[in-house]
């Protein structure tokens, strides 16, 4: 059974949540935040109802300290009191929905179940990478597909990194090749799709110059526009489930 944590002050509402979600969840509930804390790290639930104004240490600085530790269940935050500051913090740590107190027990866990079902629903990020690629018309049995993928995930954890000194190397020891295979074959998958391409496909990940075509793009550039793609796919995601 899945499990989730319900960490509030009032013991009354975590005990109304606790009965509506109780078929479905293993709960576990709390009246303070080092209660929340010392849960999250023996239990490591995969969901949480967090109360930012929960006694004792508040509910952004447990969800910090949890984060800090790799525990990072899908959370539904409430708060009587929202601000800029508690908005941000509430993006920053990827919460899947802010609710404002007070409000209706029923609604609460109408909004963990949605929460649950999309987490079941959610693809992987590999699977996602996967569509974009073949989507862009590479061939997943081609030899350079599986180093396209792999760079692709090692560049969305760290966009910043450099292509020669760090992708590439990362890469090439995932891939039990070199720096140069890396990055020829990376190169090379490239230009073999970019030879199929459905031109109308690629002008939705790459825009077109001033002369209305696309250019085929470097390694670099290639990289770097599928990663802000992804990026942008999670964000919408995101927003389609952070309610207010």
């Amino acid at each position: 059974m899945r499990s989730i944590l319900i960490a509030s002050s009032s013991q009354s509402f975590a005990a109304a949540l606790a009965e509506q979600l109780g078929d479905q969840f293993q709960v576990y509930s709390c009246q303070t935040g080092l209660e929340a804390l010392s849960i999250l790290r023996a239990v490591e639930p995969e969901f949480a109802v967090v109360d930012l104004c929960i006694s004792g240490i508040d509910g952004i600085e447990v969800l910090k300290l949890a984060k800090d530790v790799g525990i990072c269940p899908m959370t539904v935050a409430i708060s009587g009191y929202i601000t800029d500051y508690v908005t941000a913090a509430m993006e920053e740590l990827q919460v899947c929905a802010l609710i404002r107190l007070p409000c209706d027990v029923h609604c609460l866990a109408a909004k963990v179940f949605d929460v649950a079902a999309w987490k079941k629903q959610e693809r992987t990020f590999e699977d996602r990478v996967r569509e974009m690629l073949n989507t862009l018309n590479f061939k997943p049995k081609t030899a350079g597909y599986a180093v396209t993928q792999a760079c692709i995930c090692a560049y969305y954890k760290d966009p910043y990194q450099q292509l020669m000194n760090t992708l590439y190397p990362t890469v090439a020891l995932q891939c039990d090749g070199t720096v140069a295979q890396v990055e020829r074959s990376l190169r090379f998958a490239i230009e073999s799709a970019w030879k199929r391409r459905n031109e109308q496909v690629w002008r939705m990940y790459f825009p077109a110059g001033k002369n209305g075509k696309i250019v085929k793009p470097t390694n670099a550039v290639f990289l770097s526009r599928i990663v802000e793609c992804l990026q942008r796919s999670s964000t919408d995601q995101k927003e389609k489930h952070l309610a207010v």
